[in-house]
């Protein structure tokens, strides 16, 4: 389970690269005024999926493991902190001035200090995320789809800047795909 966690945490690292590569005046321009529209406080930490993993990743570190995990442990910890680096790169980049919006709304007195069930259906909205039941078929389907679109777009339009090559890019998520694919369901 370590080993899927890594890759997933190496793909999001992509990701956050990827996303960097957007122009810093189309960010501030169209992406950072919609997601205002959406709330004056918009955090990434509202994703849902994200709430459990610092946690887990304090627990996983302070696991005494085998000498047979450790090096699992130490590559998932090791895949977390480059995912740590490369969202704080991205913020550093399309954000300068350093002020998010949460930060921003949390300055002009609103209160954001909980998450509320509101902040997670407001971040599924924004990212036109629809939360139901999916087959595996469909799972790898969708995955498959949209890491082809991200591929092809850092093979002809796209120059990473920040942690990976767009040629390490691109195996990360060829080895995501299989990963995914492998994975026996119980």
């Amino acid at each position: 389970k370590l080993a899927i966690g890594t890759q997933i945490l190496k793909s999001c690292s992509v990701v956050f690269d990827y996303t960097g590569s957007c122009p810093n005046d189309f960010y501030q321009q169209q992406i950072r005024v919609f997601m205002a529209l959406f709330h004056r406080g918009f955090s990434g930490m509202w994703a849902i999926d994200y709430r459990p993993i610092p946690r887990l990743v304090r627990q996983i570190s302070r696991t005494e493991c085998t000498p047979e995990l450790k090096p699992q442990q130490e590559a998932f910890l090791s895949a977390y902190r480059v995912s740590q680096e490369a969202h704080i790169a991205v913020a550093k980049k399309l954000v300068p001035e350093n002020a998010s919006l949460l930060k921003a709304a949390k300055k002009d007195g609103i209160d954001l200090n909980s998450i509320k069930k509101e902040h997670f259906m407001i971040f599924d909205a924004f990212f036109l995320i629809n939360r139901t039941p999916v087959s595996r078929n469909d799972l790898i389907y969708n995955l498959e789809k949209r890491l082809a679109v991200v591929a092809e777009d850092l093979k002809n339009n796209i120059t990473l800047a920040g942690v990976f090559s767009t040629t390490e890019a691109l195996g990360i998520l060829q080895d995501t795909i299989e990963m995914v694919k492998a994975v026996e369901v119980h």
